[in-house]
């Protein structure tokens, strides 16, 4: 059983890199409010165990 690696606030890269090298499959999911666009650096703002094996990202952008 693989323990889940805290990423919170982790950038999209690092965060992947980390769990991924963990052998997590990792599955992103954006959100974007309707003032908010997809400017600066996308950094996890959640992340939540699906399986054993698999981690869902929720990120965002600042």
């Amino acid at each position: 059983m693989n323990i889940l690696p805290d990423v919170l606030g982790y950038k999209l890269e690092e965060a992947m890199f980390l769990l991924e090298s963990k052998s997590f499959e990792v599955l992103v999911k954006e959100s974007i409010f309707k003032v908010q666009n997809q400017e600066g650096r996308a950094r996890v703002i959640r992340s939540r165990k699906l399986s054993d094996a698999e981690i869902e990202l929720i990120i965002s952008y600042f």
